[in-house]
């Protein structure tokens, strides 16, 4: 099992078939993002679990360590469970009970999600 260091993150394939890697390798090429961190192309031994960082999109004047994200579920009136993520920036952070605007995007029709992603 691959374990990633956010848990609201989202982990496909690399998305060019020249970087899937040669055809019987025991390398897997993957793309992995958090809405905290830009996106990354890692390549992943199959055998042991090794990765090693292939490439990094950098944001100029970034630092990913000033925000964090947080994943949980609300019951819908249905009953069906909704999962939610939020990022926020962990030095801004308002008093407890201070309304807080809040900009949502999501879809959930059709059992289809949208994956977490980053966006500068």
């Amino acid at each position: 099992m691959l374990n990633w260091a956010e848990t609201v993150s989202a982990v496909g394939g690399a998305g060019n078939w020249r970087d899937y890697g040669e055809y019987g390798s025991r390398t897997m090429i993957a793309r992995y993002e958090t809405p905290t961190l830009p996106p990354q192309v890692w390549a992943i031994d199959g055998l042991d679990g090794n990765r090693t960082l292939m490439r990094e999109t950098v944001i100029p004047n970034y630092d990913p360590s000033l925000y964090r994200s947080k994943r949980w579920e609300a019951k819908s009136d249905d009953g069906t469970m909704v999962p939610m993520s939020a990022v926020y920036r962990v030095d801004r952070q308002p008093p407890a009970g201070t309304p807080t605007a809040v900009h949502m995007k999501g879809y959930g029709g059709y059992n289809i999600a949208l994956d977490p992603w980053f966006s500068p």
